[in-house]
């Protein structure tokens, strides 16, 4: 409507032009021009240049400019079901729901977060492969495990749902590589493994930091399975890792004695099932090992 108001006549167009810049309205005159040279040469689209270069030049001054050498940066917007996810979870660590309690229906949850009911279900379909809810048929949600507050605190700079998942590739690569080193070990490669497990139980005992001595145990045990990939993959993945094994570390170092007396059993089965060259010994015992971390991070009650 506006270009039907538009002085045909050049001359009319050019005084009403000359109008708005003694206005100051850059953005008005830019538009103006172009429509004009449409107006009077609509077959020559090339004709609106003019405008089109008043608007760059008028864009080039009012945005800010970019370092030219600074990379992009992707910003992850969080997921409403990452955050429904974690509130339950707290409710459950806070005891707001026990073990063996329902959950509230999809709808009420829908409406106490204000998201939709796929998204209360995704969350509770994390919850569900996590071992913290069990879905009945026809009946809803329950709570099946309850982890401690003190695996919420330790969680805070990073999700639990991260490492119960990193917990669960251990158990895939570790068994292996417990398996090949029970084949492949050298009489050096089980010495070393050996030191890592006795420097294990002395930091428990000592009080020391326990994370890196428990990464150099599992680590040994991958450098004897002699496969490259493994170690490497091991390493890519060491940072993760140990955020898993600070948390179930701290979590049976400040429990009673009778669990760390079990995960230091759990080390020896799987350094004796490498001494004696029984791959499958070994491989259980890895997966037996990883299993117990994981279900002592989900069980509150494993910490007394």
């Amino acid at each position: 409507e506006v270009i039907d108001d538009l002085p045909r006549a050049p001359a009319h167009g050019g005084d009403f032009c000359r109008r708005l810049e003694a206005g100051q309205n850059e953005v008005t005159v830019a538009l103006i021009q172009g429509c004009l040279c449409w107006r009077q040469h609509p077959a020559n689209l090339t004709q609106i240049v003019p405008g089109a270069a008043s608007l760059a030049r008028l864009q080039a001054r009012m945005m800010p400019t970019m370092p030219q050498d600074l990379p992009p940066v992707l910003i992850e917007r969080p997921r409403l079901s990452d955050a429904v996810y974690q509130q339950l979870l707290n409710d459950i660590m806070a005891q707001s729901f026990s073990v063996g309690e329902r959950l509230p229906p999809e709808t009420q949850l829908a409406q106490r977060f204000n998201v939709s009911r796929p998204v209360v279900r995704e969350a509770l379909q994390r919850l569900q492969n996590d071992g913290i809810v069990q879905s009945r048929q026809g009946s809803g949600s329950f709570v099946q495990r309850s982890p401690s507050q003190r695996v919420g605190e330790l969680t805070q700079t990073f999700s639990l749902h991260e490492v119960l998942q990193s917990f669960e590739l251990r158990m895939a690569i570790e068994a292996l590589s417990a398996r090949l080193a029970a084949r492949h070990r050298t009489e050096a490669q089980l010495r070393q493994i050996e030191l890592a497990a006795n420097a294990v139980r002395a930091a428990f005992e000592q009080g020391t930091p326990l994370r890196d001595a428990d990464y150099s145990f599992h680590r040994a045990i991958a450098v004897a399975s002699g496969n490259l990939l493994l170690l490497e993959t091991l390493d890519q993945l060491a940072g993760r890792l140990k955020n898993g094994m600070d948390v179930t570390l701290s979590i049976t170092r400040e429990a009673a004695a009778p669990r760390r007396t079990r995960v230091l059993d759990e080390h020896d089965r799987i350094v004796n099932g490498i001494r004696v060259g029984d791959p499958e010994s070994a491989a259980i015992a890895m997966c037996y090992h990883l299993d117990q971390a994981r279900s002592r991070l989900l069980d509150g009650q494993l910490d007394r």
